[in-house]
């Protein structure tokens, strides 16, 4: 199984998918850094009312199943194979939050991909505070594209939960 949990993710009254969410993971380095805790307090200060954290799952991901996440951004990550093996180590923490504008929101508090201009540009950014001293490293990854919220949601919520048994 790809995932620490006993029973599917699907039955979870909170994970939303729909138009208004989006996914965040807290990769493996910054979850065996000791960095989750601090990082979703980070998310919570700055939500708003109107934005809610509705589900979180820990993740072990295959390399198979971080290749099915990763394959569209294939073309434009430059370290590509570096990011699938990050995403393919450890412990993962993925979080949803829904809400309006919940896509942008997250972006802007990651901050740039890259952590040297994340601390230039958003010092207070998650990337800034808490990622290391790559891309690869940057403590998050967050959705890109508003169309895309629901869909990485869903993947992780709804697909990767299917392959576990039963309850």
């Amino acid at each position: 199984s790809s995932l620490l949990f006993e029973r599917p993710l699907a039955h979870w009254p909170t994970a939303r998918f729909g138009p208004h969410c989006t996914c965040l993971i807290i990769k493996p380095h910054a979850i065996a850094d000791k960095k989750a805790g601090a990082i979703i307090a980070h998310i919570e200060d700055k939500l708003s009312s109107s934005l809610k954290l509705t589900a979180a799952s820990l993740v072990k991901l295959e390399r198979s199943s971080a290749h099915e996440f990763l394959e569209a951004y294939q073309s434009v990550l430059p370290d590509y194979q570096a990011h699938l093996t990050q995403l393919s180590t450890g412990a993962a923490l993925v979080l949803e939050i829904h809400g309006p504008n919940a896509v942008q929101f997250l972006r802007d508090l990651c901050g740039p991909y890259d952590v040297d201009f994340a601390r230039e540009l958003r010092p207070d950014s998650i990337r800034a505070k808490f990622g290391e001293n790559d891309a690869v490293h940057n403590a998050v990854h967050c959705t890109d594209l508003s169309t895309d919220g629901a869909i990485e949601s869903q993947f992780f919520f709804s697909l990767c939960a299917g392959q576990l048994p039963p309850p």
